[in-house]
């Protein structure tokens, strides 16, 4: 049975004449027993008053309500209800944020420590009214902790390049968009794996994104995008968008290798065991000098 909806807000935070928060730190999950407390406990022992923390769980039915009533003196606001996907619970996060930015921190991965984000404060207190995103850098774990790679650098030396079939975008999770620009073109819903793309892209179309030089979040290795599994219908959203944004008859050699990749992935995963397939993976980011992402 799906759980009633619960909603938790700090008084303080809903005083009409309190000060907004610079930064909406937005946590969307579901059935996140396994890691949502690491991630509450990276923001919470990390973030100033600068920032609020909003979460919003689709319902779950495996333990998360229970840490989430734990903290919920330490979480500006928190709701369980169900929802339509990812983008929804996306779109409903910046409804209910009141920070000048918001920034999406996915359920198991770690907000960094304290000087990156008094870093970031400082960044976007100083950012030019044009600018609608800003980044930072991410670091890429396994799931044992291990160090893959550290991603996002400034826009100067990524704003021509491809990667993964498409225009790079830098780590989402390293990327704070103002809210008023995300309440006038919210994630769109008819993706189920590329709105956050497609939400930079079009934030980024008249100003270029503001680098901020500091690591941001530390991610693991495991989220929907990066599964085996899904990667023939990541493609195919992304060639989708592609089209849609213009870029559809741009780098076609890089396009159809990128399907390929994904169809071989995805032909791998259902034929056999996923331990198998990601060592296959894995022998590949090392024959073409990548550090290996799953074992």
């Amino acid at each position: 049975m799906t759980p009633a909806p619960h909603r938790q807000n700090i008084a303080e935070t809903d005083r009409p004449d309190a000060e907004p928060p610079l930064i909406s730190i937005i946590t969307v999950v579901f059935n996140g027993v396994a890691g949502i407390e690491a991630t509450i406990l990276s923001v919470i022992n990390n973030v100033s008053d600068r920032f609020e923390y909003v979460i919003i769980d689709g319902g779950s039915t495996d333990g998360t309500l229970d840490i989430l009533r734990a903290y919920d003196s330490q979480l500006s606001y928190w709701v369980s209800e169900p929802d339509n996907g990812i983008y929804h619970a996306f779109n409903k996060g910046v409804s209910l944020a009141r920070g000048v930015w918001v920034m999406f921190l996915g359920s198991g991965d770690l907000l960094n420590g304290p000087e990156s984000m008094r870093n970031v404060v400082e960044n976007l207190e100083h950012a030019p009214g044009d600018v609608q995103v800003a980044y930072g850098r991410v670091v890429t774990l396994t799931v044992g902790g291990t160090f893959v790679e550290e991603e996002n650098g400034p826009w100067s030396e990524l704003n021509r390049e491809w990667k993964g079939g498409r225009k790079v975008m830098p780590h989402h999770q390293g990327i704070i968009q103002r809210r008023s620009f995300l309440e006038t073109h919210p994630f769109d819903e008819t993706y189920r794996i590329v709105a956050d793309y497609k939400a930079f892209m079009q934030a980024i179309a008249n100003f270029p994104p503001m680098y901020i030089d500091v690591v941001v979040a530390q991610v693991f290795v495991g989220g929907v995008t990066s599964l085996p599994r899904n990667s023939l219908f990541v493609a195919g959203e992304i060639l989708r968008l592609n089209r849609e944004l213009g870029s559809g008859y741009d780098h076609v050699p890089h396009q159809m290798f990128f399907f390929l990749k994904c169809a071989v992935k995805t032909v791998l995963s259902i034929l056999i065991p996923a331990r198998t397939t990601v060592k296959i993976i894995d022998a590949y980011r090392s024959a073409t000098r990548r550090r290996k992402k799953w074992i």
